[in-house]
């Protein structure tokens, strides 16, 4: 008399107990149950074992080339084949299947879910893209990609402040999501840096052409060339385009700094940006301090005794923040 109990499909099984399964295989699954009191135990126990398991957790899947091999050797599976007693091996030895199961499944979901990469407080990192595009991401930004990222499909989003150098493909646009606005591009090279505190998001043609617009309304977009900026201001919706007068605005990449008769308030905004510290005034009035210097890749010290050096200003650390004041006003 032919066993009942060889006729389940386990990936069917891992439907049922997934609640996944077809009317049809529901139907199967019912008569297959009825069969006999064997079916019926198994799967009981086997209903137990998954309902104890977490099945969202990466250490489920781990092992898994081990167990199976253990289950296929005492379930006498050759070839794909199982022989008769299939459900008569113990209960313990069918998780090992459900367990592949599942680690296929979470292959599947950890393949299509995005990949985040984020940054320090004081932390510059590069990321290269499967398309062979490099995204420098400045401190505390995240980049956000799928998985599945190629050079047909090139999207990703943006927290932050990063320099993007895009390969470039006429076939498929690059596109990065930043707040409720996005920047469309074929291969260039620009900054992009958003503003927390005022939802503002700005970007920087280095070099190319770029499309810039809101989320949803690619009718209304900007083009920005090489030497061009704009802003989209979110508490004005409106963008603003100028041209780029910024010499440094990717020093905090480079570490190069290039100051032409600039105040000491735009050079500290800049030297904050690179070297991710807080620098305060002690007196408004040495923000109006004119500097004509450079720098080329020289640590935060060196910077701030050139500085002194220059404009007759001390500097000192107080609660992890660097304190400017004039030696005029120092006691």
């Amino acid at each position: 008399m032919e066993e009942k109990h060889q006729n389940i499909n386990m990936e069917r099984l891992v439907r049922i107990l997934s609640r996944e399964a077809s009317p049809q295989e529901q139907d199967e699954h019912r008569l297959w149950l009825e069969a006999s009191e064997e079916n019926r135990r198994s799967f009981n126990q086997l209903q137990q074992l998954w309902l104890s398991m977490d099945k969202t957790s990466p250490e489920n899947v781990l092992n898994i080339e081990e167990e199976w091999a253990k289950f296929r050797k005492e379930a006498g599976i050759i070839n794909g084949n199982e022989n008769k007693n299939f459900f008569l091996i113990p209960v313990f030895r069918i998780a090992a299947i459900v367990l592949l199961l599942i680690g296929l499944s979470f292959a599947g979901w950890w393949y299509f879910s995005p990949k985040t990469v984020r940054t320090g407080l004081a932390e510059v990192t590069d990321v290269t893209l499967p398309d062979g595009s490099v995204v420098s991401l400045n401190a505390s930004s995240s980049l956000r990609y799928e998985r599945s990222f190629n050079k047909e499909a090139r999207k990703v989003r943006l927290t932050g402040e990063a320099f993007f150098k895009v390969t470039r493909n006429p076939h498929s646009p690059f596109i990065i999501e930043v707040n409720e606005t996005e920047v469309k591009v074929l291969g260039t090279s620009f900054n992009i840096r958003t503003y927390k505190e005022s939802g503002k998001v700005e970007v920087t043609v280095a070099d190319g052409t770029v499309s810039f617009y809101r989320r949803k309304e690619e009718d209304n977009k900007i083009i920005l060339k090489t030497g061009e900026k704009a802003a989209f201001d979110r508490n004005k919706t409106e963008f603003r385009r100028q041209i780029n007068e910024d010499r440094n605005f990717i020093s905090w990449k480079t570490r190069m700094m290039v100051f032409d008769n600039d105040s000491l308030t735009s050079v500290v905004k800049t030297i904050e940006n690179v070297y991710h510290r807080q620098i305060y005034l002690d007196n408004p009035e040495i923000g109006a301090y004119r500097i004509t210097t450079s720098f080329n890749n020289k640590d935060l010290e060196t910077v701030l005794k050139v500085l002194g050096t220059t404009l007759g200003i001390t500097s000192e650390e107080k609660d992890g923040k660097i304190i400017l004041k004039s030696k005029l006003h120092s006691h």
